[in-house]
């Protein structure tokens, strides 16, 4: 059996092309298992498209793997999801508890890792790049170590340093990047990607690293999004001549100040031809958005294929759903003026680079009056597309290269090593 662990958010917009791919193959069985207990796998479309059009077991992980009475009675208390009040109360004033200090350490710990492993005849293990001390990792890893499972990290996300900025620190440029190394196998989406984590031999061993494209953004899945998310329609609209403008929150290091970031905003939104939406960051930032909320569409809930496919114009921090953007056709700002750090928007010559507030209302302006302009030519987002999606191959096919690679390995896995074993 070949597994993929989910996390949440954008780590499962990465993850979820690869499944549908690999879910192709039906010699092997597949499974992607949540482990986080919290996050709500019934309602979000995009596992929801798993389960009914690829036939893949989407599950907590928890859940999977039930040994004992007091395993299903506790998976029962740790995956929980909802809105009404007692739900609400458990989550916020006990759920942590229960879960850190009891679920992990006696029920769901390494003891019971290897055995469900052996006991479902697990060959390998999926993860995005997850680190050791993120929820269950830990354990995932050192079992699987110990079981022979092979696992694989691939990519959730796009850097989008330039090389000179890589190429000019002292330091690795990834936080945490010593829990990475663990990984069998490390994928990458580009060779800028492969340069921040090999960095000259400090980091990552070159052996354990293979590009492949990014999943999330090639062709073939664009393809298929328009089948998965919902089409959002935005209601305040009253004068449907304004420009539609999304702002999409990104990391919050190399910020030059929040401050500038929340006057901008504040300053686009009062725009009298804009009609603005703001999503901040799907993880918790130094950005807080509490004070704008009732004067300006903040939306956290509508996935980000949505908003880009409803907008004129994406104005983007540093995230990697600029290339949504790209791949829709949509023009994309990038306020360098926000940021401290260099970026391939500069360095390939893509995006409109913007350096003051000034330069990004008279862009808006120009927008209004035709939504389709770019100074930037399509000759260098072809070749930018294929650079950082296509990992440098033209028309290269990203997910069967997923799907064959991890398929390979499967195929290679030692057939005595495929048994059943004991329960716990």
């Amino acid at each position: 059996m070949i597994i993929f662990i989910l996390r949440r958010y954008n780590d499962i917009d990465h993850m979820v092309p690869v499944i549908y791919k690999t879910a192709m193959n039906k010699d092997v069985p597949i499974a992607a298992l949540c482990i986080e207990p919290t996050y709500d796998i019934a309602s979000d479309s995009r596992l929801k498209f798993l389960r009914e059009k690829c036939g893949v077991r989407v599950d907590y992980i928890y859940r999977f793997y039930q040994p004992s009475l007091l395993h299903k009675l506790v998976s029962r208390m740790i995956c929980v999801s909802g809105k009404n009040l007692f739900t609400k109360i458990y989550l916020r004033f006990f759920q942590k508890w229960v879960y850190d200090g009891i679920a992990k350490p006696f029920f769901f710990n390494r003891r019971w890792t290897e055995a469900f492993y052996r006991n479902k005849g697990v060959t390998i293990a999926v993860f995005d790049y997850a680190k050791l001390h993120q929820s269950i990792i830990g354990v995932l890893m050192k079992a699987a170590r110990a079981c022979n499972v092979r696992t694989i990290a691939i990519p959730h996300g796009l850097k989008i340093w330039s090389s000179e900025s890589i190429n000019g620190d002292s330091d690795n440029t990834i936080k945490g990047f010593h829990e990475l190394l663990p990984f069998d196998h490390f994928i990458l989406s580009n060779n800028l990607s492969k340069d921040i984590y090999y960095y000259e031999g400090k980091g990552m061993p070159a052996e354990k690293m293979r590009v492949i494209g990014s999943a999330r953004y090639c062709p073939e899945w664009n393809r298929m999004c328009r089948e998965i998310y919902p089409e959002y329609r935005q209601q305040r609209t009253k004068n449907g001549k304004k420009l539609k403008v999304v702002y999409f929150e990104g990391g919050d290091r190399f910020v030059r100040s929040n401050d500038m970031i929340i006057r901008t905003l504040k300053s686009i939104n009062n725009l009298e031809f804009v009609d603005m939406v703001v999503q901040p960051r799907t993880r918790s930032g130094s950005l807080s958005f509490n004070e704008m909320r009732g004067s300006m569409n903040i939306n956290s809930a509508v996935p980000a294929y949505s908003l880009c496919r409803w907008a004129d114009v994406v104005i983007v921090g540093i995230t990697s759903v600029f290339m949504e953007a790209f791949c829709q056709g949509k023009t994309v700002i990038f306020p360098k003026y926000l940021h401290t750090r260099p970026t391939i928007f500069e360095e390939r010559k893509v995006g409109w680079v913007i350096d003051s507030y000034d330069e990004l209302e008279n862009a808006l302006r120009i927008l209004r009056g035709n939504p389709r302009y770019r100074p930037y030519s399509e000759e260098d987002m072809e070749s930018f597309f294929t650079e950082i999606v296509e990992g440098g191959v033209r028309k290269r096919d990203v997910l069967s290269g997923y799907k064959d690679f991890i398929l390979s390995l499967n195929r290679r896995y030692p057939e005595e090593k495929k048994i059943e074993y004991a329960s716990v």
